[in-house]
């Protein structure tokens, strides 16, 4: 089967699109033969030879959607099955936890395997790509932002740079809270889309001072919720937007993941809780894919590519020009 693997330490130029084994399904197992798989940040790290922790060659990718192939003994599944791959490997709460494409082999190929458990039926209201650009992604969110935040109706939260799959489901997730949703970006195409999507208040760090903003939209307070997923150039800013009693919540550094100044006095004279999260619990994937069954999150596809273009999808990704998810179909 074809697939995109990572052979050498040439980072995202290294990137191989060929031949590999096609799997078999053992006891409890099923092969999906994949019609589309989403591009996540983790896939620049997966390449990135300073972040490599597989060995090699291997093939990268979490998210995917597609159909039933073969089943193995003891499987109910059934060729012709649509399904969604749940990427996480266990429960990101407890030992031994791992993640397609990291400590499996991933989905950006013609075919994966993976125990039947890991599969959730494809809603027919999703196509194919809109199914792969959802997983990782909006499971992730629904953790950071309804688990670990408990962010509530009638709260204000403020996500940083609005675009990349993870802060828009926040988004959505916020606005299907009932919370006021305020967002940033340098581009006024995204703060535009953002706005469609449901955010009240748009902001342009580039042209707008984005703490006198956030004070300005509530009234002086400060944001109860700021998403951070971006690291060492927003962190400090957001000690100084989160409110009285605030949280702020984190699953990654897209920037860069060390902080090297933050004024602490930001964070302890407001009784600042920072709450950091990975991917999620079986049953919050089952929450999430539940809102996206009925409609009530909706994937946004940035682009789509071939699998043999793999390259140029990536590096979308990994220099941020995207609004949503880039996904990735099959030749």
């Amino acid at each position: 089967m074809k697939a995109i693997t990572v052979q050498g330490d040439a980072g995202i130029e290294g990137l191989v699109y060929g031949e590999v084994p096609t799997p078999e399904p053992g006891e409890g197992e099923v092969r999906v033969k994949l019609l589309a798989s989403g591009i996540n940040h983790i896939d620049v790290y997966q390449c990135t030879p300073a972040m490599v922790r597989h060995e090699k060659p291997h093939t990268m990718g979490a998210d995917g959607a597609g159909v039933v192939d073969k089943a193995g003994p003891g499987a109910v599944l059934k060729p012709g099955d649509e399904v969604i791959l749940d990427p996480n490997l266990g429960d990101p709460t407890q030992p031994g936890y791992g993640l397609v494409g990291a400590q499996s082999a991933g989905t950006h190929a013609e075919f994966i395997v993976l125990p039947e458990k890991n599969f959730f039926p494809k809603p027919g209201n999703l196509s194919f790509e809109e199914a792969a650009a959802l997983p990782l992604a909006l499971s992730t969110a629904y953790r950071q932002l309804i688990s670990r935040a408990r962010l509530a109706a009638g709260e204000s939260v403020l996500i940083h740079g609005v675009g990349g799959g993870v802060m828009l489901y926040c988004l959505q997730l916020a606005a299907q809270a009932g919370a006021f949703t305020i967002v940033t970006s340098s581009s006024e195409e995204k703060l535009e889309t953002a706005e469609s999507f449901g955010a009240d208040v748009c902001i342009n760090y580039k042209t707008q001072d984005v703490a006198s903003s956030v004070m300005d939209a509530t009234d002086g307070r400060g944001a109860d919720v700021v998403v951070d997923n971006v690291g060492a150039s927003t962190f400090g800013l957001s000690a100084k937007c989160v409110a009285l009693n605030g949280r702020i919540t984190i699953v990654g550094g897209a920037a860069h993941h060390v902080i090297p100044e933050v004024n602490l006095r930001d964070l302890y004279f407001k009784q600042v809780d920072i709450h950091t999260s990975t991917m999620a619990t079986p049953e919050e994937f089952n929450a999430a894919m539940a809102l996206a069954a009925e409609g009530k999150v909706k994937a946004h596809i940035d682009s789509t590519y071939p699998l043999s273009r793999f390259r140029e999808a990536i590096e979308r990704v990994a220099k941020g020009e995207q609004f949503g998810k880039v996904v990735i179909t099959r030749d």
